[in-house]
């Protein structure tokens, strides 16, 4: 995709902008970003129109949303996340620190977790020694998001949780006072509790965590 193509599709959602929503939506994301007051469905409409018919290859992918994070409308990055989630198949290992570069740049919950659960887990689970080598280092960042990714990218594992794995991620981040570390704590170890209960049940009883982690973690089994 050619950056003229991009900037025609951007025109497109600017065309569909509704000032209406924007300063509710940017106020919900504490004014950390410039919104066209567009919400989800309509951007997934705007999305399916333009690209109706389309053979997405790997480079199309890494285009858009490449594109999509220069952009300075939060829709639009969404819009590179929405691809991203659904043509990532098309994603190989080689493409993890791409992948790695959009979770540092315009950073925030709503699109960090989304690469971390829906695409960068997808991609190490095929290969552990890769997994194991970026998660590590994720762990150990001082970035506080590619700790959330640590700790977040085996959400949907389910029984194929790498348990020592995610042991090292919470350990990594336990004792903190940030708030999104404590509530990635608390999120992966209550999906994981849906596997395991009981592990998880144990983990809380034996591990100084945060009253946010604990809370969230034994949410649906207390």
């Amino acid at each position: 995709m050619k950056k003229v193509d991009f900037e025609s599709i951007e025109q497109l959602f600017v065309e569909n902008s509704n000032p209406l929503k924007i300063d509710q939506m940017e106020a919900y994301m504490k004014h950390r970003f410039k919104y066209l007051g567009i919400t989800s469905p309509e951007r997934k409409s705007l999305l399916k129109s333009i690209f109706k018919n389309m053979k997405w290859t790997r480079e199309m992918v890494l285009d858009f949303v490449n594109y999509c994070w220069e952009s300075k409308y939060r829709e639009l990055h969404y819009a590179g996340l929405d691809i991203l989630m659904k043509q990532i198949s098309h994603l190989k290992l080689e493409d993890l620190p791409f992948l790695e570069k959009l979770v540092l740049k315009n950073s925030w919950w709503d699109t960090v977790d989304g690469l971390a659960v829906n695409c960068i887990g997808k991609i190490l689970i095929k290969d552990e020694k890769t997994k194991n080598q970026m998660v590590h280092n994720w762990a150990d960042s001082e970035n506080i998001w590619l700790r959330r990714t640590a700790i977040l990218h085996q959400l949907k594992y389910k029984k194929l949780v790498d348990v020592k794995l995610m042991e090292l991620t919470l350990s990594k981040a336990k004792g903190t006072k940030e708030f999104f570390l404590n509530k990635a704590i608390g999120w992966m170890l209550r999906e994981y509790a849906k596997s395991e209960p009981e592990y998880v049940r144990n983990y809380c009883n034996t591990h100084d965590i945060s009253n946010l982690s604990r809370r969230e973690a034994l949410k649906h089994l207390l």
